[in-house]
């Protein structure tokens, strides 16, 4: 299911495009959000939301790295998501959230409320977490 705001046939330069897919993998939903939200758009992300919610999945992503603009009325959006996942025991992963995200979701002290994720469509992982100083996995030592 796909998901757009407005109609690119009607858009105009200037107004703020949402485009948002939602993407079921069995058990496993993707939602995959580029663009703005905000006051404008973030009702399109809800519904987006809310669409995979009802396909009853283990695990859901909200992959958020192209996301230009995040708002207030996102991050409300992403909390309510939160708390509906949690009542229904679904997994909610925020993947790759664009800087613009991550700005918001510290501001507002919420950042450990969330999972949040790197992975492609075919797998979802957390990051690793590392000591100071200690190099990334894979990065050749001497």
């Amino acid at each position: 299911m796909i998901f757009r705001y407005p109609d690119p046939a009607h858009a105009r330069s200037g107004v703020p495009l949402l485009y948002v897919d939602v993407v079921g993998e069995g058990r496993d939903v993707s939602v995959d959000v580029r663009g703005e939200v905000d006051i404008a758009t973030f009702e399109l992300l809800r519904a987006a939301i809310q669409y995979a919610l009802d396909q009853r999945p283990r695990r859901m992503s909200v992959r958020l790295s192209e996301v230009s603009f995040f708002g207030a009325a996102g991050l409300r959006t992403l909390l309510a998501a939160r708390k509906q996942a949690n009542e229904q025991a679904v997994e909610l992963i925020l993947t790759d959230p664009s800087s613009q995200v991550l700005i918001v979701l510290n501001l507002a002290g919420v950042t450990e409320q969330f999972k949040i994720g790197n992975g492609s469509s075919a797998r979802m992982s957390l990051p690793v977490p590392r000591e100071p100083g200690e190099s990334a996995p894979g990065a050749d030592q001497e």
